[in-house]
């Protein structure tokens, strides 16, 4: 066994910002001519990786635990190995054929150790039999699927034995009996035991189309279909089940379009009618895709799949996220083992930690090899905004902008600032867990978002929400006074005062009314251009002069013309009132403290000054 990388790329699609996957390890057999199968991952997230080898002619199962290091492995002479699958408990399950002295289905059923328990051969005589790939149901029943050939027939073969290995039923389908090649690839069950197949049927033009049928748990067709995406070849050659028993299935259509052959992927509902299908080309556009295996992640969110990209030379293997909300890849994985060599993917298995991995061959010195490959997908950065608060309103045209990164993986990330959509400013050494700050200067008036994206050392991207500032210089344009009329005479000593306030962007404000020079009555609500009322108390008999001053959310201050009135409580009045007039409030401790209460609690979000010492 020697250890290798890979050459892989990494294209990260439109539809969403996300964690990016990178290659925990690889493995290779280190035989030439040996090809990888299948893969399967059990409940300790060990990896199991079935193939063979056409020089050699053995079959081989082979172990490695989540971080790579080898477990258990396991020849057999004179077959080949196919699928792989686990139990409840464990048990190993690999299917494949024996190829001497004749082509007969093998079955095997491990123990978690490798001890085997039991192994069976499928053989009807003469004709040639083999089981492609395997599934287990809730009762821990075998179910795998392949073809069958009696002279030039091809027709799928599904065979399901229970878990001591009694064969309990077989079953063949054909399209078209005795005209058609009909090859069975993938099999799935549902909630209810259901079997699943997937493959194609090929008829004596060369032309193939995809094929889905659905057996009950007895072996029963329940009803069968095609796909058949117009001129030229459609195939399925993977498929997986939701907990809803919707079915998705993938391979590969001809796309009149773009001339070429690209990737599939369809939704059927559990009675068999097709919801979608999209298909789309790969990284090199008129050249030939092809989607081997599926399996679900990321809640049921998201479809990940293995399979190839021709480049126009040669194959790339490749790994898709595929969004099933967007119905979009999110990214995408090529890899190569050396320049100009034929590299496939054939079987993907994702684990309870969410990682993934593959199966597959490569050619790296001249010769296939089989390998088997664990990734991960990075967590992205979290960034979060700390300060302002959205939709904070500053007098200022300089901004502090407070964020904090966290990461699973880098202690130093780098991040950017965008203002109004556009990038503004950039740290290439923001620390994780530690605030942050941009000094942003030169606002405008105006209303201004901003936001922070921030990526780790392995390219995930990671952005925030959007927050807003409101960047105020201007005071309220006027502060106008209806009621009472200048020099009026009241005789109550409660008076309420009538006023409107206009501002350019403050929706709401802070308003005072002071009575000869001293706060009177507040309203820390007063609506933009709203006719507002306030009501003076406790006047005593006499001459009184008074305002109202309006405080915008930016702590930008406009006061009203003074106006008096004449209070006459019972009639009387007295000339000898000694009344100051104020042009302006500011001049007393309680002026003072008013306008001080009303920018405190108007903006006690606004804290980025302190970060300026």
């Amino acid at each position: 066994m020697r250890f290798s990388f890979l050459l892989f790329i990494v294209m990260l699609m439109p539809a969403a910002f996300a964690g990016v996957p990178f290659q925990q390890w690889i493995r290779y057999l280190g035989q030439s001519d040996s090809y990888g199968r299948g893969i399967a991952t059990d409940s300790s997230n060990n990896v199991l990786l079935a193939g063979y080898n056409t020089y050699t002619g053995d079959l081989w199962l082979l172990e490695w635990n989540s971080s790579g290091s080898q477990l258990h492995s396991k020849t057999v002479s004179g077959s080949r190995g196919f699928g792989v699958a686990v139990d409840s408990n464990d048990n190993i399950i690999l299917v494949g054929a024996q190829v001497s002295p004749s082509s007969d289905v093998l079955v095997y059923k491990y123990s978690p150790d490798f001890t085997l328990l039991w192994s069976r051969l499928y053989d009807v005589g003469s004709t040639t039999e083999f089981c492609d790939k395997v599934a287990v149901d809730s009762n821990d029943n075998i179910v795998c699927v392949g073809y069958n050939v009696t002279g030039s027939n091809y027709d799928f073969l599904m065979l399901k034995y229970d878990p001591s290995g009694t064969l309990s039923w077989v079953q063949s389908y054909s399209t078209a009996p005795g005209a058609n090649k009909d090859i069975g690839k993938y099999i799935a069950v549902d909630s209810s035991d259901n079997v699943i197949v997937v493959g194609y049927s090929e008829d004596g033009s060369g032309d193939r189309d995809g094929v889905l049928a659905k057996y009950d748990s007895s072996g029963n067709l329940l009803w069968n279909v095609t796909y058949d995406g117009g001129a030229g070849n459609d195939a399925f050659l993977g498929v997986t089940v939701d907990s809803s028993d919707n079915i998705y299935a993938v391979g590969y259509t001809y796309t009149t379009t773009t001339s070429s052959t690209d990737f599939l992927v369809a939704k059927y509902s559990s009675s068999g009618t097709l919801l979608w299908a999209d298909s789309f080309e790969g990284n090199f556009p008129g050249q030939s895709n092809s989607f081997s295996s599926c399996k679900l992640a990321e809640s049921e969110t998201v479809l990940l799949t293995a399979g190839s990209n021709n480049n126009g030379a040669d194959n790339d293997a490749v790994i898709y996220k595929y969004d099933l909300f967007l119905r979009a890849p999110v990214w995408n994985i090529s890899y190569k083992a050396a320049a100009s060599t034929n590299d496939v993917f054939t079987d993907i298995s994702v684990d309870s930690s969410g990682a993934f991995a593959v199966s597959g061959y490569a050619n790296p010195s001249g010769k296939y090899e089989a390998l088997a490959a664990r990734y991960i997908e990075d967590n992205a950065p979290v960034v979060s905004l700390n300060s302002p608060e959205s939709n904070t309103y500053t007098s200022s045209s300089s901004v502090l902008f407070n964020f904090t990164v966290t990461d699973d993986y880098s202690s130093t990330l780098a991040c950017d600032l965008y203002v109004d959509g556009s990038f503004n400013a950039s740290n290439s050494s923001v620390s994780a867990d530690t605030p942050t700050l941009f000094n942003v200067t030169g606002f405008s008036e105006g209303n201004h978002s901003w936001r922070v994206n921030c990526s780790d050392d392995r390219g995930s991207v990671s952005y925030s929400n959007t927050r807003y500032v409101v960047v105020d210089q201007t005071p309220p344009s006027q502060v106008t006074i209806f009621s009472p009329a200048p020099g009026a005479t009241v005789t109550e000593p409660d008076v309420n005062v009538s006023f409107e306030v206009i501002d350019n962007l403050s929706y709401n404000m802070s308003c005072v009314l002071y009575v000869d020079g001293f706060a009177n009555a507040s309203n820390s609500s007063v609506l933009n251009s709203t006719q507002t009322v306030l009501t003076a108390t406790g006047l005593s008999s006499g001459l009184h002069y008074y305002n109202v001053t309006c405080t915008d959310l930016a702590c930008n201050v406009k006061s009203s013309a003074n106006r008096s009135l004449t209070v006459s409580v019972g009639g009387g009045s007295s000339s000898s009132s000694m009344v100051t007039v104020v042009s302006a409030p500011g001049f007393s401790i309680q002026d003072v403290f008013v306008l001080f209460f009303v920018c405190t609690v108007a903006f006690a979000g606004l804290l980025q000054r302190r970060y300026s010492d």
